[in-house]
């Protein structure tokens, strides 16, 4: 979940409330499934039961009896940086793509 990589990372953050990502941090991005408050919460539960996104609760100074709950990211979902060391090249025998793209297109 690259957005709430996004919300963990806004300077002064200390961290990330569910109410706040969900009704304010999601809507702004936009996009379809970001318009239904249900939508967008039924994605949040299945994350949180699939243990993508963990929970935990934060003492509230407005609220001391109503800690918020705050959430972020499981460590083993957050995006891998891709680096050239994990493709390798692969022979294929025949004319190189460029070639067949070009033919293909008649621009040969």
């Amino acid at each position: 979940m690259p957005r709430l990589e996004q919300a963990e990372t806004e300077p002064g953050r200390a961290f990330v409330a569910l109410k706040y990502f969900r009704d304010e941090f999601l809507p702004r991005l936009g996009g379809p499934w970001a318009e239904s408050v249900d939508d967008r919460q039924q994605l949040l539960a299945q994350a949180i039961q699939e243990g993508r996104i963990l929970t935990s609760k934060v003492p509230n100074p407005k609220s001391p009896l109503y800690p918020t709950t705050a959430i972020k990211l499981n460590p083993r979902e957050r995006t891998a940086p891709l680096s050239a060391s994990r493709f390798q090249a692969v022979a294929a025998s025949g004319e190189p793509l460029s070639a067949t793209l070009l033919r293909d297109r008649g621009q040969r």
